[in-house]
């Protein structure tokens, strides 16, 4: 009879003890889960905001080299080569960040490539007006290159950034809008990361 009970109980904490080591394994392997999504949420957000940069870069430096075309006036130029060399170095930092994912890479350096032209574009032009060559400088802006240039690259900007960002169900969309600055987009994408089907459509 004792043997019995004792063997019973015996059982009884085998049994809860792996029912604890499992809850521990669950509990970590979640844990790592979470962080592993966080992180990708992290880089997600880092590579968009990498390529917003370098089309600020790009439309501030455009903005100085036309102030400086129609003014003549030496002070609007200044700020143009800061600007562009931004957005080479922020173009230039967005393909490191996508080395790891070859089909982001690529559209990466597609956009890389139209940015490049654009600030080349913008540097012949701005130096056409320091030479005083001020007629043909605007000949250059009105030809409508470079317009035609940012408007590919910012069309080409929004496709990877929507590639880029995090999946978001439309529930959770709403939710977020109900409560902005909550952070619920950041669960979200984590939920949504653990899934499968969410990271294939994201690739």
């Amino acid at each position: 009879m004792f043997t019995s009970i004792t063997a019973r109980i015996a059982a009884f904490g085998a049994l809860v003890l792996i029912a604890l080591l499992a809850l521990i394994w669950m509990l970590v392997d979640a844990s790592i889960q979470t962080r592993d999504s966080f992180r990708w949420v992290t880089h997600s957000a880092e590579v968009i905001e990498t390529m917003d940069d370098a089309l600020v870069a790009l439309r501030e430096a455009e903005s100085a080299q036309r102030g400086f075309v129609l003014t003549r006036n030496a002070s609007f130029a200044d700020p143009t080569d800061a600007r562009i060399a931004d957005a080479r170095q922020s173009m230039a930092r967005l393909v490191r960040l996508t080395a790891d994912n070859r089909a982001q890479n690529i559209r990466a350096r597609d956009v890389q490539a139209l940015a490049e032209r654009r600030a080349t574009l913008l540097r012949d032009t701005l130096e056409q007006a320091r030479r005083g060559q001020f007629d043909a400088a605007r000949g250059s802006i009105a030809a409508g290159t470079g317009r035609d240039l940012m408007t590919m690259l910012s069309l080409r900007a929004t496709v990877f950034s929507a590639k880029s960002a995090p999946c978001v169900s439309r529930g959770s969309r709403r939710r977020t809008a109900a409560w902005p600055g909550s952070g619920n987009w950041r669960w979200s994408a984590v939920r949504c990361w653990r899934s499968r089907s969410c990271r294939y459509r994201c690739s």
